[in-house]
């Protein structure tokens, strides 16, 4: 089987990265559901119950509402993945946020304000993809040529 990575607030969904060992296991819930989504029809997978994937529900007595956690045997099976993310989460916090808050920046960008492809003077020159008011303002400079990035021409 193969998907593709799903996407950051897919897998940070519910995610307190102030508790690193709760994150962790939240991703890992996340993951599972993720996976749970993709299983082809023809897979033996395809019928399993979440327990087999490690899941069960639980309600959440704060908000009355079902959620999705590890079961006991999935915690055990998942404890190696859940204790690296923990740590991984624990010292690279920071890190995760930016790249959350990034992430959904770049979300909320507007049809009037699209993604485009621009380059710098490097020979090869590098490509990036930034909004088109940043490329127009001419506010993002390369590291290598320190030229500003440009707007790559579309043939039209």
């Amino acid at each position: 089987m193969q998907a593709c990575l799903p996407d950051m607030h897919a897998i940070f969904d519910q995610v307190d990265l102030r508790d690193p060992c709760g994150a962790a296991e939240q991703i890992v819930v996340n993951l599972l559901l993720e996976v749970m989504e993709e299983v082809s029809r023809f897979s033996p997978w395809y019928k399993q119950l979440p327990r087999a994937y490690g899941l069960t529900s639980i309600r959440d007595a704060r908000t009355n509402q079902i959620k999705w956690v590890l079961a006991p045997e999935g915690y055990q099976k998942w404890e190696i993945l859940i204790n690296q993310l923990e740590w991984l989460i624990q010292n690279y916090r920071g890190i995760y946020q930016a790249l959350l808050l990034v992430e959904g920046l770049m979300a909320r960008s507007t049809p009037a304000d699209p993604q485009v492809t621009a380059t710098c003077q490097c020979d090869p020159p590098n490509i990036i993809h930034l909004r088109k008011s940043l490329v127009e303002k001419g506010e993002v400079f390369c590291d290598n040529c320190k030229s500003p990035f440009r707007l790559i021409k579309e043939p039209s």
